[in-house]
């Protein structure tokens, strides 16, 4: 809530201020959603001194640096100088190197992921008090990783460490009901390892109606709202290998949260 203060303060809006609100208060940012001009907003902890309306809110979270680009933008509009996806003539950079999109995190390669992974959890669940945890990873109860390394349940257990977790949290704890390999042993071993570290967890698998191929850590809070990230899966965390992983968007947790 540190934006509340920049902007009850008259600071200007910055891009991290700008994300919270976005997946906080979205209908802040569509012009079809009316607001009521004249409520007024209160200030803490003194009386109010000056007069802060939701108007004002957004208009203050739109004169941010933070670009407002629509959900399903075309490549023609893409912000990468060097877009290949782009049509027209295409440079001698566009031909020759690739061109690099900002739009997820890249890791692994000289050390492994795992490190940038967790980063990644905490800032996007960072504001969560959560009460559900759903796992899509088809290799959940695999703790080799196909090169044979070991880790996939500690990555378990520190990924829900990461979402501030603890042995005190009750929680459900919801996993791909179509799983890769999942003998009664490593069902049985990886329920052991979950309760040992967080014993008031209940484990289950989220309705089958679906299959999914692709890894989704989601989660919701007390209020139901449903927040998560993209990525590898857990039990190659632990490798030099290069993966992309990065903040699910509104539009594609709205999509995952009426398939669960």
């Amino acid at each position: 809530m540190s934006w509340w203060l920049r902007f009850c303060l008259g600071l200007p809006a910055r891009r991290e201020d700008l994300e919270e609100i976005r997946r906080s208060l979205p209908e802040l940012f569509d012009a079809n959603f009316n607001v009521d001009k004249h409520l007024l907003l209160p200030w803490w902890p003194s009386p109010v001194l000056r007069e802060l309306t939701v108007e004002g809110l957004r208009r203050w979270a739109r004169a941010g640096d933070l670009r407002s680009e629509p959900e399903a933008a075309s490549p023609e509009e893409c912000p990468a100088e060097e877009c290949p996806l782009r049509k027209g003539p295409r440079t001698a950079q566009a031909r020759g190197e690739v061109a690099v999109l900002r739009l997820m995190v890249a890791g692994g390669a000289h050390k492994p992921p795992k490190g940038e992974f967790l980063d990644l959890v905490r800032r996007v669940h960072k504001d969560q008090l959560i009460l559900e945890v759903i796992l899509t990873d088809p290799y959940i109860y695999l703790d080799l990783s196909e090169r044979g390394q070991p880790g996939g349940y500690v990555a378990l257990i520190d990924y829900l460490h990461a979402l501030r977790l603890t042995q005190d949290s009750a929680f459900d704890l919801k996993l791909n009901p179509s799983p890769r390999k999942a003998t009664t042993t490593a069902r049985q071993l990886l329920e052991r390892k979950v309760k040992g570290a967080f014993p008031r967890a209940r484990l289950g698998a989220f309705p089958a109606s679906h299959r999914f191929h692709d890894r989704f850590y989601l989660t919701r809070d007390r209020s139901g709202r449903l927040a998560g990230i993209f990525g590898p899966s857990l039990n190659g965390l632990g490798a030099k290998t290069i993966v992309l992983m990065g903040e699910l968007e509104h539009g594609a947790l709205q999509r995952l949260g009426g398939l669960m």
